[in-house]
């Protein structure tokens, strides 16, 4: 569907899915998506009980993961829930969780528009809830959605929901990138 459109995107992936299903991850990067790194084991890095230690190993490993099956290594970095910054920007975890990523060549990612699609409110609730969104109204550049697949949202309202997306903002002269802007 993203190249009936030309469109591009980054898609955020767990680690356990990228050793599970290589062949997924590499037709992403060959289609020419960004493959970002979204923790290995999809933990909430806002609880205390999960160390620097174990912070340091969800992201290292899935990075070596996605390395090894795309031959490039991930820039960009989205914590599992937005968890800590999506709810509290300035979390006392946020420091430690960026200067991980960091050290590892990625920039740590939160989004700017959510249709809380894993509520599975269908498609068309989806799709208006970006369109409609006032800050794609306003025609805000850059913005980043955030969108599931799989076993966190319906995938065919999931898909459904995109293809209008990206049609209807594509007929009002948006365009769609990955994050590296490809």
């Amino acid at each position: 569907m993203l190249a009936r459109h030309d469109a591009k995107a980054t898609f955020f992936q767990e680690g356990r899915h990228v050793e599970a299903r290589p062949r997924i991850t590499k037709a992403v990067a060959d289609a020419g998506h960004e493959v970002g790194n979204h923790a290995r084991t999809h933990p909430d890095f806002a609880d205390p009980g999960i160390d620097d230690d174990e912070l340091r190993e969800q992201l290292a490993t899935t990075s070596e993961l996605i390395a090894k099956v795309t031959g490039q290594r991930p820039t960009h970095f989205r914590p599992p829930y937005g968890s800590p910054f999506y709810e509290v920007p300035d979390h006392p975890r946020g420091p430690a969780i960026r200067a991980q990523a960091a050290a590892l060549g990625m920039s740590t990612v939160i989004w700017d528009i959510t249709p809380d699609d894993w509520t599975k409110p269908g498609r068309h609730a989806i799709a208006e809830r970006v369109i409609g969104h006032p800050r794609v109204v306003a025609r805000e550049s850059g913005l980043v959605v955030l969108l599931h697949d799989g076993d966190c949202a319906d995938e065919a309202d999931g898909v459904a929901a995109l293809e209008e997306i990206v049609s209807r903002l594509g007929e009002r002269g948006y365009t769609f990138t990955t994050l590296d802007g490809r």
